[in-house]
């Protein structure tokens, strides 16, 4: 087996993690050059900005540790607002990067001051910082020593890849071997990396590089540390022309059947993939299914309570129209649901239950889904006094992701369920009334509802959450800001005027 994976007895690709993050396929890397020169601006920037990068950058690695610093990190996510909307405690580190490349600036700024007027001194913080720097790369080595690169995961891994043909153990051990191997490399890679820093650094102390040139030297190290980690995820064959990616995925004759509907409004379960974790299908339709990393906890719930099963009725109220089937031959066909609701619908019959337990475990006891409304207590005063009869048509004139519109007509007035996920009251789904604001409601556990009354109208919704057009707005205002910071710096030396000496 090598790097890029096992040779014998099959070609399969190494899974190097061997921590407990599920999911990881690739590290956060800084980079060793900027480790080398976040360690020297420890010793040469000056105390302002050592306190605040550098302890910026320690309050990064601890938030980034999450539950195994839970001590520290427990009470900052209960209290920091937004704190708790990240996916990831380690995706903090990708704040560390830019606090540790300005350090880095900031001391070789005030290093080149330093030199100027005392070039002993400077040498001494340029002989503790590599000494530090190389001590640290030394105990990585060491402590690579100590970890065995073994995970219980291994064996189910390794069995997926092959098939599960065959005795994974020979396989488990070449991996362990390769992990090892890529973790002594990759130690000694950054120590290489860190001496040629450092080296760029005293050649630059001692006189024999200009600045102009010891920063060259500095970014084609930085340049050529990054390209040789990137290389390792993208490589030139990963880049193909438009014309050969836009011919990647061809529809199957089954997507080509469903394909001839003359209505586009309605979703596909494809059966041949995991339900959570398919892509492929999203290509050519609307998707039941899909990966996403910030799926609605209560469409999860749908996933897991009824979809999984192949509940028909839960389906049917997803606007489930066809179904891709996998033959023997794993060959995909197309089978439609004609029980499918439609894109809304009216209901004559509205049933209060009295939580979300209840709303959920009713959409599997309800005799008529499709005739029925099921409404939590949150939304029961909203429907108080409305006795439906289901008599009328609703129908879908436009579509798009942040826009939908309805003709609704009825003799009296009715409350319409719609196939779309419920987001919340604060979330950004809006609703108007030919024109007028109108109250979505929740129903059915996870999709949206309104009342309407009795005439012809226009129903109308649209996503437009104010935080992001807040966000939006101050992301603006601060770029235009660090733009006009920018250029100040730049043209303020050439209006500064310059005073001859008395």
């Amino acid at each position: 087996m090598t790097r890029a994976g096992f040779r014998v007895p099959a070609t399969i690709p190494a899974p190097l993690y061997h921590g407990s993050l599920p999911f990881t396929e690739g590290p956060i890397y800084l980079g060793a050059v900027v480790f080398a020169l976040f360690v020297f601006g420890l010793f040469a920037a000056s105390t302002p900005a050592r306190i605040w990068l550098g302890g910026g950058t320690l309050l990064i690695f601890i938030l980034s540790l999450g539950k195994n610093a839970e001590f520290i990190n427990r009470p900052l996510f209960d209290l920091l607002p937004l704190l708790n909307n990240f996916r990831t405690p380690n995706s903090a580190l990708s704040i560390a990067t830019f606090l540790m490349t300005a350090l880095g600036i900031l001391g070789v700024y005030r290093w080149l001051a330093l030199r100027a007027i005392d070039a002993p001194a400077a040498g001494k913080q340029l002989k503790y910082a590599g000494l530090v720097s190389a001590a640290l790369g030394v105990l990585v080595v060491l402590f690579g020593l100590g970890l065995d690169f073994n995970t219980p995961q291994d064996a189910a891994q390794l069995a997926r890849f092959t098939g599960g043909q065959g005795d994974t153990s020979a396989l488990v051990g070449a991996l362990v071997a390769t992990r090892s191997e890529v973790y002594f490399d990759d130690a000694f890679r950054s120590l290489f990396f860190v001496g040629l820093t450092y080296g760029a650094l005293y050649l630059l102390w001692r006189g024999s590089f200009s600045v102009l040139l010891a920063a060259a030297a500095l970014t084609v190290l930085g340049f050529a540390d990054f390209a040789g980690i990137n290389g390792r995820y993208l490589s030139r064959g990963d880049w193909k022309p438009t014309r050969v990616v836009n011919n990647t995925v061809q529809p199957s004759p089954a997507d080509q059947q469903i394909l001839q509907d003359p209505d586009p409004n309605y979703r596909v379960l494809n059966l041949s993939r995991a339900l959570d974790q398919d892509a492929l299908t999203s290509y050519f339709h609307k998707s039941i299914g899909g990966y996403s990393a910030v799926k609605l906890r209560r469409y999860q719930d749908l996933i897991d309570g009824y979809l999984a099963q192949r509940d028909i009725d839960v389906l049917s109220m997803l606007n489930t129209k066809y179904f891709l089937v996998p033959g023997e031959d794993g060959t995909l066909t197309a089978q439609s649901n004609p029980q499918a609701f439609g894109n809304a619908w009216l209901v004559d019959n509205i049933e209060l239950v009295n939580g979300p337990n209840e709303e959920f475990a009713a959409l599997g006891t309800v005799p008529d889904l499709k005739g029925t409304a099921i409404i939590g207590p949150d939304y029961a005063s909203a429907v108080s006094g409305l006795n439906p009869s289901g008599q009328g048509s609703v129908e879908l004139t436009s579509y798009a992701p942040n826009a939908l519109s309805y003709r609704f007509s009825s003799p009296s007035e009715q409350l319409v369920v719609f196939s779309e996920i419920w987001y919340g009251p604060d979330l950004g789904w809006e609703a108007t009334i030919d024109g007028e604001p109108a109250e979505l409601l929740r129903t059915n556990y996870a999709l949206r509802a309104l009342r309407v009354p009795a005439g012809e109208h226009t129903i109308s919704m649209t996503f437009a959450p104010r935080s992001y057009a807040l966000g939006s707005t101050i992301s603006l205002i601060c770029s235009v800001l660090i733009l006009l910071v920018v250029l100040f710096a730049l043209f303020y030396p050439y209006a500064t005027p310059v005073h001859a000496p008395v």
